[in-house]
């Protein structure tokens, strides 16, 4: 995050301003909402939403788009609750094979395309409600890295 923009995220929170839990699904700067509640804005990129129109978001991510998508979350993958107990149990636990030594690093190849790709599902939408020529082009831009990415990974 730039210098700049640090400052002025310094000069809202002084002002009564809450930084929120979200970032801007454009820049990924962290959300801002107003003392009284009304608005919430962005300081990279200075979009600016009502309070209840705000669409609910997670990393920038809509939650609506992640339904879509079909995905389930993190927390609700019964293997991962499988880990976890499995962990917790203690020196029972076996030492993982070589298979699940090498399935686990294309797990979280799988994890981070299909983030990218609800990400890519996202900014196209906002690709289509976009006017501001600067605005078209971050999103492009954006889109660009993610399709990158999201190549590399499903290469390997």
């Amino acid at each position: 995050m730039p210098s700049d923009t640090s400052s002025a995220i310094g000069e809202y929170l002084l002002k009564g301003w809450a930084m929120m839990g979200d970032s801007c699904p454009e820049c990924c700067v962290p959300l801002l909402r107003s003392p009284d509640r009304v608005r919430m804005i962005c300081v990279g990129c200075h979009s600016e939403w009502p309070s209840d129109e705000t669409p609910n978001l997670s990393n920038g991510v809509t939650q609506q788009s992640q339904k879509l998508v079909g995905q389930k979350s993190y927390d609700e993958q019964p293997e991962r609750s499988r880990q976890l107990s499995s962990v917790q149990e203690g020196p029972s636990r076996t030492s993982p094979t070589v298979e699940e030594e090498e399935e686990e690093p294309r797990q979280w190849k799988q994890t981070v395309a299909c983030s990218l790709e609800r990400k890519m599902e996202y900014l196209a939408k906002r690709l289509d409600d976009a006017v501001d020529m600067d605005t078209i082009d971050r999103i492009m831009a954006t889109m660009e890295k993610c399709s990158n990415v999201i190549e590399r990974y499903s290469k390997h």
